[in-house]
């Protein structure tokens, strides 16, 4: 209940531009403050920017949502479509990353996720752009059977909290031919992820792909079929990361250079194994002068075959 008064208490500097294509053609603009919206950062403009929303998604043409400069203050709203097309969603992070101190106390406002999908079940999203989000660029929660392809996300290496797609309890998610640059983990899956496939993805700068978050609540669903390939690693601090027992993962194609000599590191738990990993065509290069890239494993059961540089430790 904090948190959502404290959010609804926000002024939030809203989305530069919101593109919603819809055919070839000449685009037409609908400014919110046409609407009613006044950035005076006290008058609420939910109303305002949800009319503009809709009659945009109704256009029978190229369209534009256009939020001039200014604090535009509202309440928790639900866009809805349908409205096809891609589009660039800028969240204006530098004016809130220096308040996220969610990693130094619990005591905290949570700031807002650019894009959240919600239970949706056979969808596809895609052509989509997420620039400098004030937290996740996306999340993905108890989704079924969806597809995310050419996403662009942009954040710098630097930003806190800012992780470029996160996935809990979903199943059956496919992400490929996307670049994700952020400062936090460009992929990050919790507890109830299963059949995530990740193909054709460049990930960098960032914390790489990353399974975690797991062991805080009680009977938590395990993190299971997590399949990455033919993906590009540069300026991260990991690959693919996980802090718990994992089992059934590929890593397939994995190309990328390595910020740290130990370019393939699998550590795992004695009492918890990692089994079944596969390790296929690993190229990862690492460009420091204390010796060759080298790999690492403990506590790990599976397979290697094909390229593998770093030498496999499995």
């Amino acid at each position: 209940m904090g948190s959502s008064l404290a959010f609804q208490r926000i002024c939030i500097l809203m989305l530069l531009l919101v593109w919603i294509t819809k055919v070839r053609g000449q685009t037409k603009f609908f400014n919110v403050m046409k609407y009613g919206a006044v950035p005076d950062g006290k008058t609420d403009n939910s109303k305002a920017f949800l009319n503009a929303w809709n009659e945009a998604c109704e256009w029978n043409g190229a369209s534009s949502i256009l939020v001039p400069t200014g604090i535009f203050k509202m309440e928790p709203v639900l866009f809805k479509g349908p409205c096809n097309g891609g589009g660039s969603f800028d969240g204006q992070g530098p004016s809130a990353w220096p308040f996220n101190n969610c990693n130094k106390t619990s005591n905290c406002n949570h700031l807002p996720v650019s894009i959240r999908f919600d239970f949706i079940t056979n969808s596809w999203v895609h052509h989509i752009t997420s620039m400098d989000s004030k937290n996740f660029h996306m999340h993905l929660l108890g989704c079924k059977n969806m597809k995310l392809s050419n996403i662009r996300i942009s954040t710098p290496g630097d930003s806190p909290n800012t992780d470029g797609i996160h996935i809990g309890r979903s199943s059956d998610i496919q992400i490929f031919d996307s670049t994700i640059a952020t400062g936090d983990d460009c992929i990050s899956m919790s507890h109830g992820s299963k059949n995530i496939n990740i193909t054709k993805v460049h990930c960098g700068p960032g914390h790489g792909i990353s399974i975690g978050s797991l062991g805080k609540l009680p009977n938590e669903e395990p993190v299971l079929g997590i399949t990455t390939r033919n993906c590009t690693f540069s300026g991260t601090s990991n690959g693919a990361a996980s802090r718990v027992q994992i089992s059934d993962v590929k890593f397939i194609n994995i190309r990328g250079t390595s910020s740290s000599k130990v370019a393939v590191n699998l550590q795992c738990s004695s009492s918890v194994p990692c089994e079944k990993i596969e390790l296929m065509d690993i190229n990862l290069a690492y460009k420091g002068s204390d010796g060759p890239v080298d790999s690492s494993c403990s506590h790990v059961s599976g397979v290697s075959y094909s390229k593998q540089m770093p030498p496999s430790c499995i």
